[in-house]
């Protein structure tokens, strides 16, 4: 069942996490939403807390200026809570969202004629139908522009690049074969954790 994390530990306090009950019109801008943080992880971090009480003590600690939660944090929590509630990860869901926005006419228009109306579905559920159009349109075209698609959904932002070869050891690297099969079984551990509560420093 998706949404199924109900809490996160942040710096030991718990906080009550649900998969926002909102329709995907009002969640996919969440997704997209840039600020002064490029990417922004704060409005659909902030959707996923229910209780006033945790929105506060989070922006509290957001603001501390001594020692602030840290914006990897927040990234990482968010791309837990969007992975948790749609089985998509963050930069899938975004890119679909933004190429859906980039020509909405067309997607909108095609799932309407299916008598499908994605602005009032979950997110989930929204994220997966374009998806379909997105694929079906792709798959019609050359065979690479298909493959491009594929990469540029699965494409990493180079933030989680990044985490993932800080995450990694020297002595991981062995050889390239060896560090990439390390890194795909940490994510891979780190995805299928069946731990109820997750605690993020």
């Amino acid at each position: 069942m998706w949404g199924t994390t109900p809490a996160i530990r942040v710096d030991g306090r718990v906080l009550h996490v649900a998969a926002p009950d909102r329709t995907a019109a009002e969640l996919a801008p969440l997704l997209l939403w840039d600020d002064l943080i490029v990417d922004n992880p704060l409005p659909y971090l902030f959707a996923s807390l229910p209780r006033a009480e945790d929105r506060i003590w989070l922006a509290g600690r957001i603001l501390d200026r001594r020692q602030p939660v840290t914006v990897a944090v927040l990234h990482r929590i968010t791309d837990a809570l969007v992975h948790d509630h749609t089985r998509w990860r963050r930069w899938e869901a975004r890119f679909l969202w933004t190429s859906a926005y980039g020509m909405w006419h067309e997607v909108d228009g095609d799932l309407q004629a299916r008598g499908v109306n994605i602005a009032a579905m979950p997110l989930a559920q929204a994220t997966n139908a374009i998806y379909g159009v997105l694929r079906g349109w792709y798959q019609q075209r050359d065979r690479k522009d298909y493959e491009q698609f594929q990469r540029d959904l699965k494409r990493k932002p180079p933030r989680v690049v990044r985490a993932e070869i800080e995450d990694a050891t020297d002595d991981d690297f062995a050889d390239d074969a060896e560090a990439a099969a390390v890194l795909t079984r940490r994510v891979r551990d780190r995805d299928t954790a069946g731990d109820s509560v997750v605690e993020y420093r």
